[in-house]
C-alpha cells in the first residue's frame, strides 16, 4: 500500500511544513528577545525577575531555533529512494509498523521533524488517504529501527512498560 505514495511529494510537504515552524519560531523568538529589553519588563525592585525568566524563555527558543535549522538542513539531504523489503530502514523508509494489538501505523523515518503527522492521498487521483507520522532518526523509536528489515520486532522499554511493534512494511 505505502508503494502508492508519491515520496517526492511526501518529502516536499515535510521539508515546507518543517520550514514553517522554523519561520514562526524565529518570529516568536524575536519577539521574546524584544520583550527582555522592553521598558516593561525593567526590574522594580531587587526581587523582580521579569527580564531575567524572559531571557530563560528567549534563550530556550533560541536553542530550539538551531534545533530546527539544523532539522531543515538534513531534511533536505533525504532522497526519494523507494525501500525494498529486503533494504535496512534507514533515513527516508516509509514503513508500518503493527502493533501488539494488531494496529497499523505509518511513518516517515526524518532525521528530525519528530512527531509530524500528515494525511498523505494513496496515488495521485486517490480520494483514499493514510496518516504518515515522522519518526526522528534520533528519537529511540527512530535509533531502535535503523538496520531492520520487513518481519523484524521493534522494542522499546519504558519505565512501567515495554511495547513492541512489527515492521510490516516498507517502501
Amino acid at each position: 500500500m505505502l508503494e502508492l505514495i508519491d515520496k517526492q511529494a511526501l518529502l516536499d510537504e515535510v521539508k515546507k511544513r518543517l520550514s514553517e515552524q522554523l519561520e514562526r519560531l524565529t518570529q516568536e523568538q524575536r519577539n521574546t528577545q524584544a520583550g527582555v529589553v522592553h521598558e516593561d519588563n525593567r526590574a522594580e525592585g531587587d526581587k523582580d525577575m521579569r527580564s531575567t525568566e524572559a531571557s530563560y524563555v528567549a534563550r530556550g527558543q533560541a536553542a530550539r531555533v538551531v534545533e530546527l535549522l539544523d532539522e531543515v538542513r538534513l531534511a533536505g539531504l533525504v532522497q526519494p529512494k523507494r525501500f525494498q523489503d529486503s533494504d535496512p530502514i534507514a533515513w527516508g523508509a516509509l514503513f508500518s509498523l503493527e502493533d501488539e494489538q494488531g494496529a497499523l501505523s505509518h511513518h516517515l523515518l526524518m532525521p528530525g521533524g519528530a512527531g509530524l503527522s500528515l494525511r498523505v492521498p494513496l496515488g495521485a487521483p486517490s480520494a483514499q488517504e493514510v496518516t504518515v507520522t515522522l519518526v526522528s532518526a534520533r528519537s529511540p523509536l527512530g535509533q531502535a529501527l535503523i538496520g531492520l528489515l520487513v518481519g523484524d520486532i521493534v522494542t522499546l522499554d519504558a519505565e512501567t512498560k515495554s511495547r513492541e511493534w512489527t515492521l510490516v512494511e516498507v517502501a
